[in-house]
């Protein structure tokens, strides 16, 4: 290579370099909004092959963040279980009749078949709410509107995954919370 070459070279390098170096960002830099709020949702069904039991749950939770590292928790669970469910009695040579549990009902199983309640439905509902924000330099304190089910769900949260607080939804999936 000759010393024109090597020069040519070291101008074109030096030139792309300075370009670089004095251009633009090509993206415009936007300011940093205020934290606004999240939200998770999630639907399960569950029925069986015979339509005898099915199951709907739905669970809402919205989290709304504020300056300062404080933030508000709101979760609403509703959960419905119906269908034909076991009495706790084996089938019979001889009919059988059961009362429901509400005691305005009367049911009759013939002989020989598996005795279910087929009036049964059970639908509950959870609401909950927390406010998280720092106390001091070191620590956050939560408030929550129901003490002892928070004492709950971290006893139910650390023994199937060995971790505590979060108090979201459930996610250990044994579907047991």
């Amino acid at each position: 290579m000759t010393d024109k070459q090597n020069n040519s070279i070291a101008i074109s390098l030096a030139a792309a370099t300075c370009t670089l170096f004095g251009t633009a960002p090509t993206n415009p830099v936007n300011a940093q909004e205020d934290p606004g709020w999240d939200f998770d949702t999630s639907f399960l069904y569950y029925g069986e092959s015979d339509g005898r039991v099915q199951d709907a749950s739905l669970s809402l939770l919205a989290k709304r963040w504020f300056a300062d590292d404080k933030d508000l928790t709101l979760t609403l669970t509703v959960d419905s279980l119906t269908g034909a469910s076991a009495s706790g009695a084996t089938p019979m040579d001889v009919a059988q009749t059961f009362t429901s549990p509400s005691g305005n009902a009367v049911y009759t199983i013939p002989a020989g078949q598996h005795p279910l309640d087929d009036t049964f439905l059970d639908t509950r509902v959870a609401i909950s709410a927390s406010w998280q924000q720092p106390l001091g330099r070191l620590y956050k304190v939560q408030l929550v509107t129901n003490p002892l089910e928070a004492g709950l769900d971290d006893h139910i949260y650390f023994s199937k995954e060995a971790s505590s607080g979060g108090r979201g939804f459930g996610g250990g999936g044994c579907g047991c919370n």
